[in-house]
């Protein structure tokens, strides 16, 4: 993320997961849905999590940081 500042890129996340649909070569459903309102509320420089992601990884070792207020 750094390099892509430096780069004058802003670049930014939102990760869901759940089933989809396939139509033809689009995607849709609500986990789509729901992946790009998690997308559209991260700012530059983020990766935003739904709370089914945040419990999937649970345990993981994988660190984050909660956001209150989404």
């Amino acid at each position: 993320m750094r390099e892509m500042r430096r780069l004058g890129l802003e670049i930014r996340a939102g990760l869901h997961t759940g089933e989809c649909e396939i139509l033809g070569d689009k995607l849709s459903g609500i986990a789509v849905h729901t992946g790009a309102r998690v997308a559209s509320l991260a700012g530059a420089g983020e990766v935003l999590v739904s709370g089914t992601v945040k419990d999937l990884v649970a345990g993981s070792g994988i660190r984050s940081r909660i956001r209150i207020g989404l």
